[in-house]
């Protein structure tokens, strides 16, 4: 429930370093809006800032384009493969991957045509690509006379009774030999969007080296739900307390010091549970150039059954690090692509299509992924969002229909960007179950959203007459296109509800500040 004296949430919510202010400001001066311009003050006095600093997301902290890797080249048909959307390829395909793996990487090439991968009925299970590094699945486009990979049967669910247990399809799994264990403590204060931290022993780390940065801890929840309170059906929280994760790359090693890569999302506080532990992963892994088509043809209802729910789940991407997903298309699933347990993967020139399903792009236990360019046609239930313990991801000019929205699946997701991107907008489409909430962290921010469909009239983000739908204090800068407005009780910064500011993407401006310049690959997309 929420606190009803002001005066005790404004300083609550300073005590844990977040400024809570509401204004709407359509004045933006020749340096940006008011938001841009208290972020840039922030940033340069060293202050902790209001909003987050997102530029750090997608392939190589967005520094340097996609590469294109030209070999060695493991064609599948030279492993069996027909194409003819008869024979089943499956085999060819998981014996290309494996001759790439052994060589240390390469292309797993898919020339045009259809692919049969789903022959052996719907208890074959998925198929399990696990990779070691450099491995790229490329066909030869997503269009008319391209590479297709058909998944004419759905697979069973592990469990029935568990709708959303159906595994995806094509998992493209990154593996390593390391024993996952805890390395260290962090024994010194970070302000969020910091990148250094004293840890008490540096002798298993080493610079170039990702890590799972974690925090377990009960105590600290109070602290993180200001300026709200843990509700009876949040029984995860109270029970369990609260686990996050953050996959991070170190780039620096001095004395007791270790310096990130990326910038912590909170404030880090050594009398919780915070540790560095050991994390497995495969870096630059690629799948670009493919038609994923399903077969999912009926009309989708929500929790129905496993079939509706996740019976055509598709692609995944599992443990990968600056890996990447260009010019894909996926059409008649129940859930097109998933980013699980990665970091800093891109998603980019993605097109969900055909029969409308559960899920489109979907982001969970990983950090700083970007997804740019995803157009959800189809009008998935839930459209691009984040789940479990994500954080710093962002999704970049992204559509979506209007009468489908956003995800947000609970199980504490932080620190998300939703800029430029348009389509509906709506708490009822987040997804996740009661006892897992909030359904999202601190840090949900909207930069120059178009809205479409409906508005809605002082919408909610903590919803007060249900147990449905718990965000805390969001940022949106921006909103216009529908005249939908918000509770401002309820947002941690409004600003210029009802028209665009500027800088128009804070995603590109952030990125042009840390360094110095646009980088080329974002250049078309900007303009």
């Amino acid at each position: 429930m929420l606190r009803i004296n002001r005066l005790l949430i404004v300083c609550a919510v300073l005590c844990v370093g977040v400024l809570c202010v509401v204004h709407e400001c359509h004045g933006q001066g020749a340096r940006g809006c008011e938001t841009w311009r208290r972020f840039v003050h922030e940033m340069e006095s060293g202050e902790e800032p209001t909003i987050h600093d997102f530029s750090y997301a997608g392939y190589r902290y967005g520094e340097v384009d996609l590469p294109r890797v030209e070999g060695p080249v493991f064609d599948v048909r030279d492993y069996g493969a027909k194409g003819d959307g008869k024979h089943d390829d499956r085999e060819a395909i998981e014996l290309a991957t494996k001759a790439a793996n052994e060589a240390g990487g390469g292309v797993v090439y898919l020339s045009a045509g259809m692919y049969a991968i789903s022959e052996r009925g719907t208890d074959a299970g998925p198929m399990m690509l696990n990779v070691a590094g450099g491995v790229v699945f490329r066909g030869d486009g997503d269009g008319e006379g391209g590479t297709v990979l058909w998944m004419k049967d759905r697979l069973d669910a592990l469990n029935p009774k568990q709708m959303w247990s159906t595994p995806y399809f094509f998992q493209v799994n990154g593996v390593a030999k390391r024993k996952i264990e805890k390395l260290t403590e962090i024994v010194g204060f970070a302000q969020k969007e910091s990148r250094r931290v004293k840890v008490g022993d540096v002798g298993k780390l080493a610079v170039g080296q990702w890590v799972t940065v974690e925090l377990r801890d009960k105590a600290i929840v109070d602290e993180v739900l200001l300026p709200y309170e843990v509700e009876p059906q949040m029984t995860v929280l109270r029970n369990e307390g609260l686990l996050l994760r953050f996959n991070m790359q170190i780039v620096g090693i001095e004395g007791d010091e270790v310096e990130f890569g990326s910038p912590f999302r909170m404030r880090v506080d050594p009398q919780y549970g915070w540790t560095i532990r050991s994390y497995r992963y495969a870096e630059e892994v690629g799948v670009e150039g493919i038609r994923f088509k399903g077969n999912w043809q009926e009309q989708f209802k929500h929790h129905k059954n496993a079939v509706h729910d996740s019976g055509w789940s598709y692609l995944q991407v599992n443990r990968v690090v600056n890996g990447w997903v260009r010019d894909c298309t996926f059409e008649d699933v129940s859930n097109a692509l998933a980013v699980i347990r990665s970091a800093n993967v891109t998603v980019r020139d993605v097109v969900i299509e055909g029969n409308g399903g559960h899920a489109a792009t979907h982001v969970s236990d990983s950090s700083n992924c970007m997804f740019v360019n995803v157009a959800d046609k189809a009008g998935q239930y839930h459209s691009c969002g984040v789940a479990q313990r994500a954080s710093g991801n962002v999704f970049y000019r992204c559509q979506w229909v209007k009468d489908t929205s956003f995800e947000s699946h609970a199980n504490y997701p932080m620190a998300t960007l939703f800029d430029r991107c348009q389509g509906g907008f709506m708490l009822n489409r987040m997804g996740g179950h009661t006892s897992n909430q909030p359904n999202h962290m601190g840090g949900l921010t909207f930069w120059n959203f178009r809205g479409e469909g409906e508005p809605l009239r002082l919408l909610e983000f903590w919803r007060t007459k249900s147990k449905w739908g718990k965000v805390l204090p969001p940022v949106i800068v921006g909103y216009h296109g529908n005249r939908t407005t918000f509770d401002r009780k309820q947002v941690l910064v409004l600003e210029s509800q009802g028209r665009p500011v500027y800088p128009e993407s804070l995603y590109e401006a952030q990125l042009e500040r840390r360094l110095g310049e646009l980088p080329e690959w974002l250049v078309g997309y900007a303009k």
